[in-house]
């Protein structure tokens, strides 16, 4: 199997995947189909990076450039959709009646701030669509084999190999944080690099023949809890920034209940997130990925 047979094969499932969701989407008015957009669009230019040498450099570039306003704004969505559902968990949690009233009211306005986001969504979709750039990267994958074709395998492990280690190594340059939560910043840039090494190994996993998908997992896990972290974070920064001005009555319970929760609940993701670091570090978990992504292909 040569490189750019794969990297054709790969590209184009991610590409057909965002492609399809963003047509459900406009078909249907379906929110989740945005959310299955924003991954398989990440996904794709995950690939796009791990394949970057078959790629003509400046059109790579001009691509990254144009699905960078699309994926910021989905993620945005992504954020008010995980916040407004946080919200309504609250409010079925709580006895007291008032504090259910006004978290349904916090809930409303969230609800209204995602409305109000939906139309500049579609003006971008619509932005990004003219450009083309999905067309002009099938015209580049196109010119890729159809058929796998002879290549040693020593020769595909090397090219996975170097792809992954790369990722490993830009996740662990932060390992000098895992015990600081007060550097929220590269505790943040750590969750983005447990992901794109996460699509990374997804994307090389059928050269290893599954035996990746147990790194996979554990990196999925890292992602998740860092990811709860950054969220909870953001949360109550976002909701202390639009909300503790509110003068209205209405708001004020609701919002100094859900700072408390969100505060009570990012330090025991972090908490959560030493424990795994530190069961990592004891299991030797990413030494044996090293070897396992370094060992000779077996016949």
């Amino acid at each position: 199997m040569t490189y750019a047979f794969y990297a054709k094969r790969i590209a184009l499932k991610h590409l057909k995947k965002f492609a399809s969701e963003l047509k459900k989407f406009e078909r249907t008015k379906d929110a989740e189909a945005l959310h299955e957009a924003r991954v398989a669009a990440r996904r794709l230019r995950n690939a796009l990076w791990v394949f970057k040498k078959l790629l003509p450099k400046k059109e790579r570039k001009k691509w990254a450039k144009h699905f960078r306003p699309l994926t910021r704004e989905l993620g945005l969505l992504r954020d008010l959709d995980v916040r407004i559902a946080f919200v309504g968990h609250l409010t079925y949690q709580v006895k007291d009646h008032s504090l259910q009233i006004q978290l349904k009211r916090l809930s409303a306005v969230l609800k209204l701030k995602r409305e109000n986001l939906l139309p500049q969504i579609r003006k971008t979709i619509k932005s990004f669509s003219k450009e083309h750039i999905l067309r002009k990267i099938k015209q580049v994958l196109g010119q890729f084999p159809d058929e796998p074709g002879p290549q040693g395998r020593e020769k595909l492990y090397a090219f996975s190999r170097k792809r992954i280690l790369q990722r490993l190594m830009k996740f662990l340059d932060y390992q000098p944080y895992v015990h600081k939560p007060q550097r929220l910043k590269e505790l943040h840039q750590m969750r983005i690099n447990a992901k794109k090494l996460r699509y990374t190994m997804e994307c090389l996993d059928a050269f290893y023949a599954g035996r990746l998908e147990k790194f996979i997992e554990q990196v999925q896990t890292f992602q998740d809890v860092l990811g709860r972290f950054h969220d909870l974070d953001l949360w109550f920064k976002t909701t202390s920034q639009e909300f503790t001005s509110q003068t209205a009555k209405e708001f004020k319970k609701a919002v100094v209940y859900f700072l408390e929760v969100c505060k009570d609940e990012r330090s025991k993701a972090f908490e959560e997130f030493g424990k795994l670091w530190e069961q990592s570090m004891r299991s030797r978990t990413w030494d044996r990925l090293v070897r396992e992504v370094s060992s000779t292909p077996k016949s």
